[in-house]
């Protein structure tokens, strides 16, 4: 839990960090204090406003500020979080900095009123957060068995298939999503996931362990080939510090 914990914290630090706040500034926050993001912006010291509604929450928030409206009941729908086009007139006269979360409504936008539940009776996993690829091309190089490679030329072969490709949306493009939907062909992604919606990829976990073992593969090399005589561990004693602390 407590990694965890940190890992959350480093996200949404990042996200204020990119909009230009320190921890000196307001946060207007619409939602409850048991929330687990007014939990880490507590735990990080922040100044908190909180209010029960979204309009309260924009309608005090100073200009340029951060607004987080978020939902307390998911995934059943919270009737509190409804955002009007006159809230997002206001926050854009204001030039707030939004992030909303799970609303009951939204401009533009025809959301369900009741959570959508989805039978899989197939799933493919183009997310390498399990390692198939990667474990299966160490697995072929360290026994040399030929029904390892096969495997990971097939893998291999379908991860190259089913990468995104899209010339409008370029940052999606020679990416990967969390799925894909066989019967149609075409990319998947669930956006039943508290805070992760249909266009949400994992840049730092899906794309990096492909990418860096497709190299190996098309190289005919092992991670265990390539690190074997890394230097990294005389670097690891200052990193943990610097990462954990004195824990």
């Amino acid at each position: 839990m407590k990694i965890r914990f940190r890992i959350g914290c480093v996200f949404f630090l990042v996200l204020l960090s990119a909009m230009g706040y320190s921890k000196s500034k307001t946060v207007f926050f619409c939602g409850s204090v048991k929330n687990d993001l007014y939990l880490l912006l507590s735990h990080e010291s922040f100044k908190i406003k909180l209010y029960t509604s979204p309009s309260d929450a924009i309608s005090a928030a100073k200009k340029g500020s951060a607004v987080f409206i978020v939902s307390d009941t998911y995934p059943l729908v919270d009737e509190t979080k409804r955002i009007t086009q006159e809230i997002l007139n206001i926050a854009a006269k204001k030039k707030l900095q939004l992030y909303i979360e799970y609303p009951a409504s939204y401009p533009g936008l025809n959301l369900t009123q009741k959570p959508v539940e989805t039978r899989l009776e197939r799933g493919v996993i183009t997310s390498d957060v399990f390692g198939p690829l990667f474990s299966l091309n160490e697995a072929a190089h360290a026994t040399g068995k030929i029904k390892y490679k096969q495997a990971v030329d097939k893998l291999s072969n379908f991860l190259i298939r089913v990468q995104i490709k899209s010339k409008k949306h370029t940052d999606l493009d020679g990416g990967w999503f969390r799925g894909f939907d066989y019967n149609r062909w075409d990319y998947w992604a669930s956006n039943s996931d508290a805070g992760w919606g249909a266009w949400c990829t994992l840049t730092g976990w899906s794309q990096s362990w492909i990418v860096a073992t497709q190299i190996q593969v098309q190289e005919n090399q092992s991670y265990w080939d390539i690190t074997r005589k890394s230097g990294v561990n005389k670097h690891m004693q200052q990193t943990v510090k610097i990462m954990f602390g004195k824990e």
